[in-house]
């Protein structure tokens, strides 16, 4: 185990030197994030290459689902940012970093992506160290929370895309579809996706590999939740009018009914 973890790390530093080198070259460290889904993909190729005589049928699965997943998020980020600006987190970023630009943008951005990617792929790596059948009723199970997942993910980035090519919509808040039930539909998504490997691990009894896979949910769940997801986006919006009164009517993240219009009651 050991060994695979240490194979997945530097894939995962690798990947993302490699996506350092295409920033600098576009001037845009945002470019970070359209490779984001597309670095785990990279961890399960390598990971498949180099264990390519021991590969369980729970790791097949999982890269499967790996694989849809990140190339359905970075084909939908990169046709969203990459003729954009930089993003505003990165404009932010360069402020504080003074004169070693590069140095810092590397350290700070892409050393920590490859280390998340890393904890994120621990799900891959688990999935190695199951050898028992998969459970058709863990498959089955697994296979709904994944497409549940990635069914408000896909919901959410196409409602506001539509949404946003609307001329008339400018300086409005999207509240269409699944924007009208939860305020972070695409979070809710991405999360419920994440669990659905430790529950596809969980049916060939505590292992190792299940402790990894539900590593990288907890971490995925943590980051989108306290960290760089839901709070980063509320506090962008903090003062924002429009956006305040759809909060007093929209669920936070979670997908619940609306709520009724405070200024009715």
């Amino acid at each position: 185990m050991i060994e695979a973890l240490i194979v997945s790390f530097l894939a995962a530093q690798l990947f993302f030197l490699l996506i350092f080198f295409l920033s600098v070259s576009r001037n845009d460290y945002g470019t970070v994030d359209v490779f984001w889904g597309l670095s785990i993909v990279f961890n399960a190729l390598i990971l498949g290459f180099y264990f390519i005589d021991s590969l369980t049928v729970h790791f097949f699965i999982v890269a499967a689902g790996v694989t849809l997943w990140g190339i359905r998020l970075s084909i939908h980020l990169g046709q969203r940012n990459w003729k954009k600006p930089e993003d505003f987190r990165y404009v932010d970023m360069r402020k504080k970093w003074g004169k070693n630009i590069k140095r810092n943008a590397y350290l700070n951005v892409f050393v920590t992506q490859g280390f998340f990617s890393f904890l994120m792929s621990l799900a891959l790596v688990g999935s190695l160290f199951v050898s028992e059948a998969p459970s058709w009723v863990g498959v089955i199970l697994a296979v709904i929370v994944f497409g549940i997942g990635l069914f408000f993910e896909t919901a959410a980035d196409v409602t506001l895309a539509r949404f946003k090519k609307d001329p008339t919509h400018k300086g409005k808040i999207c509240d269409q579809g699944v924007w009208s039930i939860s305020r972070h539909p695409n979070y809710f998504g991405e999360i419920v996706l994440w669990w659905s490997y430790p529950l596809l691990l969980v049916f060939s009894g505590i292992t190792a590999g299940l402790g990894l896979a539900l590593i990288s949910a907890l971490i995925i769940t943590w980051l989108l939740v306290f960290v760089s997801g839901v709070p980063l986006l509320e506090k962008r919006y903090k003062n924002d009018i429009p956006y305040q009164l759809y909060a007093e009517k929209t669920s936070k993240l979670i997908p619940w009914f609306k709520k009724r219009d405070p200024k009715v009651s």
